[in-house]
């Protein structure tokens, strides 16, 4: 697989589990620090930051940079290829983790795919009454 495809794969499968996805394919038209993460996963339940990488492919080091400052900051940023993409394997745990859960839709008018869905459950922000 390429790495668009891996990233494609991974924003499929988030999007039928409620997870926001964003992807810039053209970094070149990005400003700031290079290096950032290809992918932003925004679940209920928090965010990861995902990057891609294909066989024969190395961190560099902007990106090494960018993966160690989040971490520092309690972010999760995972580093995620073909073979995280299997059933059950580090692609499902992670949109999972995020909040990636679904439940039906209980409305009897509700349209399959995003917009017929619900989440399980939104757990509030720390520090906020529920």
């Amino acid at each position: 697989m390429t790495h668009d495809e891996v990233v494609d794969a991974i924003q499929a499968r988030a999007a039928a589990r409620g997870v926001l996805t964003h992807y810039c394919p053209r970094s070149e038209r990005c400003t700031g620090d290079n290096g950032m993460p290809d992918l932003l996963l925004v679940g209920t339940a928090g965010l990861a930051w995902v990057e891609v990488k294909t066989p024969g492919d190395r961190m560099k080091p902007d990106q090494t940079r960018w993966k160690y400052a989040l971490r520092a900051i309690g972010e999760i940023h995972e580093v995620m290829g073909e073979d995280d993409l299997g059933e059950g394997r580090a692609v499902d745990e992670l949109l999972t983790f995020v909040g990636g859960r679904l439940a039906p839709d209980p409305r009897p008018d509700a349209r399959p795919g995003r917009a017929g869905r619900t989440r399980l459950s939104t757990p509030m922000p720390l520090g906020y009454p529920s």
